[in-house]
């Protein structure tokens, strides 16, 4: 049978001296304190693990910056855990873990890391699709929800909103859900097994056959259409859109580092076209319309041309598709 070991006073741990080797000062129900050669005490509680039987050891902190009352406490606390069934150690990792994701998991903060994360492998427009629909729709809606507990009811009820009225953007908007999800599980932020079940969830789109204009005198109908439309900047889209032949991704997203008004041109860079790089030619109207666009009146200027300025008009073409002329009159 154990010996029992008699309580003892606080001034006898505040006067435990330092030895050659460390050594355990014992009070007594499994609280010991650890004192080193280099004088470092540390409050520990002595216990056997609940799984396995064998002898551990679960610090409480450093002594004197936990007193003896708290350590008592604290030893107090563990033991009943123990008597529990559960190990003060994994006790501890799991409340660790839960304030980590309390802190870092709402899911704005996650969809951000995931989109800075998934940025280093991404085409310069696959990323700006993404980071359209997460700061959009997903973000607005989902912004605080905890990821570690983010369940399949609170998301079906936003992607059916994006479904309602841009059908392609919803299947998007649930692959980077999927995808959020999963770099939280990678990251420590969720449980491997709580998986979302989101297939179903969009509807499936019915696309119409949507057909091209092979004849000459249908090509006046669109482009008075298109110089109908109400949004200027859609309108200037469209229309380079069909100058250029490039995809509308490409167009929407044309940074300002691409045009370069000195020479009158517009150089599409290679990262964002599916072949090669292509050069386009503008007149001396359109550059004489970009400076002005290009120096706002506050000093600042938006990264991308169709983010709050108005972009050029374009009117005609050579029938060379790398040297288009930009009209801006």
């Amino acid at each position: 049978m154990p010996r029992r070991v008699k309580p003892k006073s606080e001034l006898v741990f505040r006067a435990a001296k330092a030895g050659a080797r460390s050594y355990l000062l014992a009070d007594g129900n499994g609280l010991a304190l650890r004192v080193q050669p280099n004088g470092t005490k540390t409050w520990l509680f002595r216990y056997r693990r609940p799984s396995t039987g064998r002898e551990n050891f679960y610090s409480l902190g450093p002594y004197p910056d936990i007193t003896f009352t708290d350590a008592r406490r604290s030893a107090a606390t563990a033991r009943n855990l123990v008597r529990e069934g559960i190990d003060p150690v994994a006790y501890r990792q799991a409340e660790s873990i839960a304030r980590r994701r309390m802190a870092e998991g709402a899911f704005h903060l996650v969809a951000q890391r995931w989109l800075e994360f998934k940025r280093k492998e991404w085409a310069d427009e696959t990323y700006r699709k993404a980071e359209f629909v997460v700061r959009e729709y997903l973000t607005p809606a989902l912004r605080n929800k905890p990821i570690s507990t983010l369940a399949t009811p609170e998301v079906k009820p936003v992607l059916e909103a994006i479904a309602s009225h841009a059908p392609n953007l919803a299947t998007k908007a649930r692959q980077y859900v999927g995808g959020i999800v999963t770099y939280a599980v990678q990251n420590g932020l969720r449980e491997d097994s709580a998986a979302l079940t989101l297939r179903g969830v969009v509807p499936r789109h019915r696309k119409g056959h949507i057909p091209a204009i092979t004849k000459p005198a249908d090509i006046a109908p669109l482009v008075l259409a298109i110089d109908a439309y109400k949004s200027p900047i859609t309108r200037a889209a469209l229309k380079l859109t069909m100058l250029t032949g490039l995809r509308p991704g490409v167009v929407a997203a044309v940074p300002w580092t691409e045009v370069n008004l000195e020479t009158a041109e517009w150089h599409v860079a290679a990262e964002r076209m599916k072949m090669r790089a292509a050069v386009y030619r503008l007149d001396s109207a359109c550059c004489a319309r970009f400076g002005q666009r290009n120096h706002a009146s506050d000093g600042r200027r938006s990264r991308r041309i169709s983010a709050g300025r108005r972009p050029p008009r374009l009117l005609a073409a050579h029938t060379d598709h790398r040297n288009w002329i930009c009209d801006c009159s």
